[in-house]
């Protein structure tokens, strides 16, 4: 339920859409720890994290648990944002 648009400007900030992107921790698309679960909420990328697949698949499920995080915590405020209404299928 992330919109296309949305995902890849967040793996062009994280990566320049390269999928070999790397640093000391983060890597690939969406620069993420290859060995970390994110409390649960993906399966950890392992030696994967090259694949542009495996690694979107993971930080696209990783934005939308943040997006949902973040309106929970906001409550209320959320609808001030303005973001948009693909929000609303993120519960």
């Amino acid at each position: 339920n992330v919109p296309f648009d949305f995902a890849v400007t967040v793996a062009m900030i994280e990566s320049s859409l390269n999928p070999l992107s790397q640093g000391n921790t983060y890597k690939g698309l969406f620069a993420m720890v290859p060995t970390s679960n994110y409390g649960g909420v993906v399966t950890p990328m392992g030696s994967n994290w090259k694949d542009p697949y495996v690694n979107s698949e993971a930080g696209i499920a990783l934005l939308a648990d943040n997006i949902k995080a973040f309106k929970k915590n906001l409550g209320n405020d959320w609808t001030s944002l303005n973001i948009g209404k693909w929000v609303d299928n993120l519960a």
